[in-house]
């Protein structure tokens, strides 16, 4: 039986959703605000529609929503009266007051809302954590992460100044453009006790948002947390390197690999398939899902953690301070 699914925002993301389902989900039928200025008249079996009424007559299976973050969540609440499954691209929005208020009103709708953080649908992560879940969280001791890119080499094509990426009153900066780093820290490691971080804009971009951040968190059992992040960097780097009492796990996500190394010398190479469509692919499998009750919720409640802890970096840079996460 085909499923209508809406798919709202064609940015890059957007264009990567649909090509994605097109090919990977046969079952599925995408349909499209005619509004959209972006050219897809490649793609076929599509239906086009002229705004959000024309959307009453039409049964929907679920709803994707690819627009900018500061407009996720209304975005949501209006879709929400077509259709109780509703996918939001990262992050949940650009503010966790809002968030927290999402969540409240996802409960009493009984909505199914899910935010696509595919990262924890990667092969590599998906390792690691398995190692790390058979772990006593006190032979972790330090976790170190780096996520560096070239922002003006994201999208070809296109001026990168315009883009979400940079601009502020859109959700842009990189604690929200990369925060699947601290999404995909705690799924794997926990709640954060503590934050201290310095995050700037380095001016040489010409955008209104932070392109560093350095950040040092530690939880409960003491584990000592460190991320970089940067838009700046000319070399691509997305790497998790984790010091445990009997090894040190080297997780590479660019290069789909994990290198363990062992007090012994021994050095074990683990590879993976480095097609990223496979996160993308496996994350979409378990939004179509039917959930159940005590997974419904998980996703959004972590996608909150993540903002609460961007929220407590931002605080720590401007007053200089280690700050504690409630």
């Amino acid at each position: 039986m085909t499923k209508n699914v809406i798919l709202f925002g064609l940015g890059s993301i957007g264009l990567k959703h649909l090509a994605l389902i097109q090919k990977e989900f046969k079952n599925t039928k995408l349909i499209i605000l005619k509004s959209s200025k972006t050219n897809i008249s490649n793609y076929k079996n599509i239906i086009f529609v002229d705004n959000f009424n024309n959307l009453k007559n039409i049964t929907i299976f679920c709803a994707i929503i690819c627009t900018p973050s500061n407009t996720h969540i209304k975005y949501a609440k209006k879709l929400s009266k077509i259709t109780k499954k509703i996918f939001i691209e990262k992050p949940l929005s650009n503010n966790l007051s809002d968030s927290k208020n999402f969540l409240n009103f996802i409960k009493n709708e009984d909505i199914h809302a899910y935010v696509g953080y595919n990262l924890n649908f990667d092969p590599v992560l998906l390792y690691v954590e398995n190692i790390i879940k058979k772990k006593d969280p006190l032979d972790i001791f330090s976790v170190n992460i780096e996520s560096q890119s070239f922002l003006p080499s994201w999208r070809k094509n296109s001026d990168y100044k315009r883009s979400v990426s940079a601009q502020k009153k859109l959700g842009g900066g990189v604690l929200l453009e990369l925060s699947h780093e601290i999404n995909y820290l705690l799924k794997i490691f926990g709640k954060i006790k503590s934050v201290y971080a310095i995050t700037r804009n380095s001016k040489t971009l010409d955008i209104n948002v932070e392109d560093f951040a350095d950040i040092i968190m530690e939880n409960n059992y003491k584990t000592i947390f460190r991320i970089h992040l940067n838009f700046n960097s000319k070399r691509n780097v997305r790497k998790c390197e984790i010091v445990t009492k009997k090894e040190t796990i080297e997780a590479d996500l660019i290069n789909s690999k994990v290198l363990i190394y062992y007090k012994t010398g021994r050095i074990v190479n683990k590879k993976f398939s480095s097609k990223s469509s496979i996160s993308y692919k496996n994350q979409f499998k378990e939004f179509f899902k039917k959930p159940s009750k005590t997974k419904k919720a998980q996703n959004i409640l972590l996608s909150i953690e993540t903002l609460k802890i961007i929220d407590a970096i931002r605080l720590s840079s401007k007053i200089k301070r280690k700050v504690f996460v409630k």
